[in-house]
């Protein structure tokens, strides 16, 4: 079938169900709005095509080149297309469903409200580009090139990036629910007030990473390398840091309530007004650390090495401190009036 077959059957609404396309050049061609099920696609150029708007339904687009094509508001529902070429493309409000895109390269492409849903992205290429309000959800993304790439308010559910590639890649206000980073060399990657909420962070290294505001609620940092990491202001609630490596670090106004550092390495760490009741420090080391006016409410620093510590003003209100050395002198202890107001018992 001739390219001017195609664009004139699609514009009279025509059905290509199951046609035969393989590489065809539609370079340019209008499509928009059309409705492809079926149809076999591999190696095609539609460089340049018109494919806003259009329902891409268990199409073969293996190797077929859509570079620069304009893919707004288009669904793409279970379609094999590895290796194909999206460089410099258009998928404003697009969705993806289901599909193989495999190897597939979208560097320079234009990415805004785009979604992944349940589909095989590993070793796609999104190196360089930006990519805004962009979700991958339970989509395979082993090896994604996300190099030098810019992710703002992205969103990743349940994604493993232990084999992402993320050198130089910048991270801001990016949702990262349930994911996989356990090991991973974070280092030369930037973090502006992400959420890594419940993701899997164990042994990861983010020596000396900014990671500011960042949210890591009930997230695992068993044994990860944070020496000298930014975290002002960042959230650990019920984070799980045994054996973490924290010295350091910048954890002023840090809240770490309910977190876990048993064993957990704060020496020479800035944690200045950072909150830690109910915390369990069983073990832990804050030679030397910075500990001005932290609340250790409730919390367990049985064991905790606070020698050389600045505690000035910390509160140890009804903290266990069995075992507890170097606890020198400034610190506050119970509080008779908020511990009356917790054992009072209503009469009724």
């Amino acid at each position: 079938m001739e390219a001017s077959e195609v664009i004139s059957r699609v514009q009279h609404g025509d059905s290509l169900r199951g046609v035969d396309l393989a590489g065809i050049d539609l370079s340019g061609a209008d499509l928009g709005g059309a409705v492809l099920e079926g149809t076999v696609l591999r190696g095609a150029r539609l460089d340049h095509c018109n494919l806003v708007e259009c329902n891409l339904i268990e199409c073969d687009l293996t190797d077929a080149s859509l570079r620069a094509a304009r893919l707004d508001r288009a669904t793409l529902y279970r379609v094999r297309a590895p290796g194909a070429d999206l460089g410099g493309a258009s998928l404003g409000v697009a969705r993806v469903v289901e599909c193989d895109l495999q190897g597939a390269r979208f560097e320079g492409a234009e990415m805004t409200s785009l979604a992944f849903i349940e589909s095989l992205v590993s070793r796609a290429s999104f190196a360089g580009s930006t990519l805004d309000r962009v979700a991958f959800v339970e989509s395979e993304t082993e090896a994604l090139d996300l190099r030098g790439a810019s992710l703002k308010a992205c969103v990743m559910t349940r994604t493993d990036l232990r084999g992402a590639l993320l050198d130089g890649a910048r991270f801001e206000l990016v949702v990262m629910m349930e994911c996989g980073l356990a090991g991973k060399d974070l280092r030369s990657a930037r973090f502006s007030a992400c959420q890594f909420n419940a993701s899997d962070l164990r042994g990861a290294d983010l020596r000396g990473v900014t990671l500011e505001r960042c949210n890591f609620k009930d997230a695992d940092l068993q044994e990860a390398k944070l020496s000298g990491a930014n975290l002002q202001c960042a959230l650990f609630l019920s984070a799980k840091l045994q054996k973490a490596d924290l010295s350091r670090a910048d954890l002023r106004l840090a809240v770490m309530i309910d977190a876990d550092l048993s064993l957990a390495d704060l020496r020479g760490a800035n944690a200045e007004q950072a909150q830690l009741t109910r915390a369990r420090c069983i073990g832990a080391r804050f030679d030397g650390a910075n500990l001005t006016y932290v609340d250790f409410t409730h919390a367990d620093v049985s064991g905790a090495d606070f020698s050389g510590a600045t505690v000035h003003r910390a509160r140890f209100h009804r903290t266990i401190d069995a075992g507890a050395l170097g606890l020198g002198s400034g610190w506050l202890g119970d509080d008779e009036a908020l511990a009356s107001a917790e054992d009072f018992r209503s009469p009724y």
